[in-house]
């Protein structure tokens, strides 16, 4: 392309109505990315290269482009580089014109286009049962999307989703993605991101930028140990107490002079809620109210199981007195999606941002979780994964 890639890390603005908004979850003092969202595997996917501020999820349910462009202010006032947008299948579905549609989608696009931003728009993606649109609001909606691949440019790539989710089975409601769905999309919009940025590792990065936890470089062996066995990093400890009785070992190799962190989970395991976890948890005069923060984690999966219910890093951050003011986490859902995520993959794990609240930080705890699916009886499991990178920073 002529016009220059973006620098990593570069802020990215996600806009439109449920399919945006539903790429982060949030909660008092608490935020995620979600399983059901194609934004959420499209950034994965580019090894989370782009930086979502904690406003930048602007999405509302329900809402079409008219009310879009009456809150468009607050989303081109964050200055983002790039944009994800959607817009219009609430309002085909609430009767209104293809015209009045396009007039909005132009108005928006042009708008984040002004401003220098690359853009990303979505086509509206088919219906199904119980959430079909009528015979006139569907023949709207080809209409709309006839448009939208017109805006195809340097700087404005069009995805059509009519190409790849195009089924029910793609939909949890007939309207919203189920993961396997939100996968399925996120094809073409990480194909589209791919002509705005070159990923790279990013965690690499952020060690020179901010990242203040203890041995982020998995160095050394001195690390300790409940239940599992083997070797561990120094200041991180690997928790197999709630495995199930799998077998869960460390053991430590390197690659070009650096550290790695592998874990492997191995024999047999019962039970509901069984998880294992490489956590570090550590005191801090670092931070303060109102500072943003995430975590972020390098990891690579060598061998994977249908039992690997979901990879989960995260941060926490208390009071000395452990009052919660911030938890964040990275939560990918594996066990819906066939197989995003074969061996031999490796990923940069990102939280969403997250501003501490009100109250006097003194304690951080950093985690990458593997969750096992629920199983009644004795199953066998057979995984293995190398964390490279894991660290929190302050978002800049």
């Amino acid at each position: 392309m002529d016009q220059p890639y973006l620098k990593v890390n570069s802020r990215i603005v996600i806009f439109g109505d449920s399919l945006i908004a539903q790429t982060t979850g949030s909660a008092t003092n608490y935020t995620a990315f979600q399983s059901t969202a194609f934004a959420t595997y499209a950034l994965l996917r580019i090894n989370n290269s782009l930086f979502l501020p904690t406003n930048g999820n602007k999405g509302i349910s329900g809402n079409t482009t008219t009310q879009m462009l009456a809150r468009l202010g607050a989303a081109v006032s964050l200055n983002p580089t790039l944009v994800i947008m959607d817009g219009g299948t609430n309002d085909a579905a609430g009767g209104a014109s293809a015209g009045t549609i396009i007039s909005n989608l132009t108005y928006i696009h042009n708008a984040f286009k002004a401003i220098g931003a690359y853009v990303i728009i979505i086509t509206i993606p088919p219906r199904f049962a119980p959430a079909a649109l009528s015979p006139a609001a569907e023949i709207v909606r080809n209409t709309v999307n006839t448009f939208i691949k017109t805006l195809t440019s340097e700087t404005t790539k069009a995805v059509n989703l009519d190409l790849v989710v195009n089924n029910a089975a793609f939909y949890a409601d007939g309207l919203h993605f189920n993961p396997t769905g939100a996968y399925a999309a996120s094809t073409p919009v990480t194909e589209a991101l791919l002509d705005f940025i070159r990923p790279t590792n990013l965690a690499d990065s952020f060690f020179a930028d901010n990242s203040f936890t203890a041995n982020p470089i998995v160095a050394g062996t001195t690390g300790t140990k409940n239940i599992a066995t083997g070797t561990v990093a120094t200041s991180w400890l690997l928790d197999a107490s709630s495995a199930g009785g799998a077998t869960v070992a460390g053991s430590k190799t390197m690659d070009n002079g650096l550290n790695q962190q592998v874990i492997t989970i191995s024999g047999s395991y019962t039970g509901n809620s069984k998880s294992v976890v490489l956590s570090q948890e550590f005191n801090t005069n670092a931070l303060a109210a109102g500072d943003v923060v995430e975590a972020f984690a390098d990891i690579e999966i060598l061998t994977t199981d249908s039992n690997i219910l979901d990879f989960n890093v995260g941060v926490l951050v208390w009071t000395s007195g452990y009052a919660n003011l911030a938890n964040a986490e990275s939560i990918l859902a594996l066990d819906q999606i066939p197989s995003p995520l074969p061996a031999g993959g490796r990923y940069t794990f990102r939280t969403p941002p997250i501003t501490i609240a009100a109250g006097v930080p003194a304690i951080v705890r950093q985690a990458v979780k593997v969750d096992l699916v629920d199983r009644a009886s004795a199953t066998p499991i057979a995984a293995s994964f190398k964390v490279h990178r894991i660290g929190v920073r302050k978002a800049v």
